[in-house]
């Protein structure tokens, strides 16, 4: 790959989320509803707005690059490469008013993460990550952390919504390892936000991550799992092995490295049952 090209396309994707971010923040007071998902999820005036935003941009630098947004759908071209954008990855925190949402952004080369960028609102910093280059919190490289023992794990996990969660059978998947890792770990740090999560676990804030198969679209979580594996950490699905061709369908687990084979251990029977 052509080092310089990598090095322009994390710039941008640094500038980008960093102004489609303070755009959708001067929207938040008097956004409109433009698309009714489900009776809560929705998409807004400023993700519309953000996302057109944050393709014109890319499209004055790499006009040939394909384009896989969360409102405006798969643009495919004759590119090997491919920019990931969520332009408002919590549009219904957004919309209540909260200050943490953020946005996203990640270029793939032939289907692997090469470049990732997010900004959050309530941070007012920029998370930024290429291949081999390492990850950053603004100037601050990232490292995830040396915890190697289950019991000192803070590990977190996404319980999402009805939606994600259709059936009985599916939810009580999740509540059995969920259970294995409250009798575990230190603690369980649930919560809704993956993009967050995934950059904590590259922070070094938590030790691992769990999101469940088929509950996130890959906008959501893209430059996050390569924030984590630039800080030093391992992703894999449930089975162990790497994540390819945008498929989250065996699940994502995003840890430190040192605990990863254990926590495969709380998930590897959830295809057989």
């Amino acid at each position: 790959m052509d080092t310089t090209d990598l090095s322009e396309m994390q710039k941008l994707a640094n500038r980008l989320v960093l102004e489609a971010g303070k755009m959708a923040f001067s929207m938040q007071s008097n956004y409109t509803i433009v698309t009714q998902k489900d009776e809560v999820d929705i998409a807004t005036n400023a993700d519309v707005a953000c996302e057109k935003f944050i393709i014109s941009e890319i499209r004055k630098i790499f006009p040939s690059h394909n384009i896989y947004g969360e409102e405006g759908g798969d643009n495919k071209q004759e590119s090997d490469y491919s920019w990931v954008i969520d332009p408002i990855d919590g549009t219904k925190e957004f919309a209540r008013g909260s200050k943490d949402f953020c946005c996203l952004i990640a270029v793939e080369k032939d289907g692997q993460l090469v470049v990732g960028a997010s900004y959050r609102n309530s941070w007012n910093s920029v998370v930024t990550a290429s291949l081999h280059n390492g990850a950053f919190l603004d100037d601050k490289r990232l490292a995830v952390s040396r915890t190697n023992e289950l019991k000192k794990a803070l590990v977190g996990m996404d319980f999402g919504s009805h939606k994600g969660l259709c059936d009985e059978e599916m939810a009580q998947h999740q509540l059995q390892i969920a259970k294995k890792i409250l009798l575990n770990c230190y603690r369980i740090r649930p919560g809704w936000d993956d993009g967050l999560l995934l950059t904590n676990v590259a922070a070094g804030f938590q030790d691992a991550h769990i999101i469940m198969p088929n509950r996130v679209g890959w906008y959501d979580v893209a430059p996050g799992l390569l924030f984590v594996t630039e800080a030093g950490g391992t992703v894999t699905d449930f089975h162990g092995n790497n994540l390819a061709n945008r498929d989250v369908s065996k699940g994502i687990v995003a840890s430190n490295g040192k605990i990863h084979d254990r926590l495969l251990e709380f998930v590897e029977d959830y295809f057989d049952n």
